[in-house]
């Protein structure tokens, strides 16, 4: 003899910004007294919108572009942070000049690499 029974439930709208963990335990007994007890959990991720996807591109990056803020967006925070650790590293060297009189860069030079290297991209 099988009993199915069904259970479904909707999980508030996250606020916060941040995923949200949720953990379920389920015990099911059968009329001899015997039990099966089982663990859920899942992590609903939240989705960042425009204002939260500028928020963050601009607090890890020089200024992020507008195209780059809607790529983010619809993207979970930590989607996205994972997702910048598989792109390709870049250097400052290529962005490091040297001054004419000099026989290699110093300190000076590597001051505006930063924003030469987001301005040229």
């Amino acid at each position: 003899m099988s009993a199915e029974q069904s259970l479904s439930f909707t999980i508030p709208e996250a606020n916060s910004g941040y995923d949200e963990i949720y953990r379920f335990s389920l015990t099911v007994s059968d009329e001899y007294g015997a039990q099966s007890k089982q663990e859920f959990e899942f992590v609903a991720k939240t989705l960042m919108d425009t204002v939260q996807a500028s928020r963050l591109l601009h607090q890890a990056g020089i200024g992020p572009t507008y195209s780059e803020i809607l790529a983010a967006q619809g993207v979970s925070a930590q989607d996205w942070i994972e997702a910048q650790f598989q792109l390709p590293i870049t250097y400052h060297v290529d962005y490091l000049e040297n001054y004419p009189d000099r026989d290699y860069p110093r300190q000076i030079n590597r001051i505006d690499t930063a924003s030469q290297q987001a301005q040229r991209h």
